[in-house]
């Protein structure tokens, strides 16, 4: 039986409300600071408490802006769609992996010759300089806005 990637990926992405209706009408991959994981770009994750975690915390430090819900945006793709870019993946924190995180964090632009990798996928640092990972999340960082559109728009959850 050939194989038909049937199966749909759903990506999270934790924000507050302050942000729904920019990330709704385009996500912008140049607002994020450089000195990420991945460098800049949008991230999102595959585990729904990750994000709505990430969505509390920045709810708690943007409140006196003006921040008043965690919001979850839930992105649906296809595999094929994310396969049809150049990306990179890391299962483990290997070698590898911390030589980009040490590359990315010290402001370099870009991950590659041609720029940025459309999307990377890897664990989450915990403690950088520590080189250890959370166990249980990851990220996929989106980098350029041709990448972004294979998003779409997402369905918002309010997270309590």
């Amino acid at each position: 039986m050939p194989w038909t990637n049937p199966s749909q990926l759903v990506l999270y992405h934790g924000t507050v409300d302050l942000y729904m209706a920019s990330i709704a009408h385009g996500i912008d991959v140049t607002i994020g600071g450089i000195s990420k994981d991945f460098s800049r770009g949008f991230y999102t994750t595959t585990y729904f408490a990750q994000a709505a975690t990430h969505a509390r915390n920045l709810r708690h430090r943007l409140h006196p802006k003006g921040a008043r819900r965690a919001v979850v945006g839930v992105f649906t793709v296809t595999r094929d769609m994310i396969s049809s870019l150049t990306s990179m993946a890391f299962v483990y924190p290997t070698n590898d992996f911390w030589d980009l995180i040490d590359w990315c964090r010290s402001n370099h632009p870009g991950h590659h010759a041609g720029g940025y990798y459309d999307v990377v996928y890897g664990p989450v640092t915990q403690d950088y300089r520590r080189r250890t990972v959370h166990d249980e999340y990851d990220q996929v960082s989106f980098h350029n806005a041709a990448t972004v559109g294979v998003l779409g728009v997402p369905q918002w959850s309010i997270v309590v």
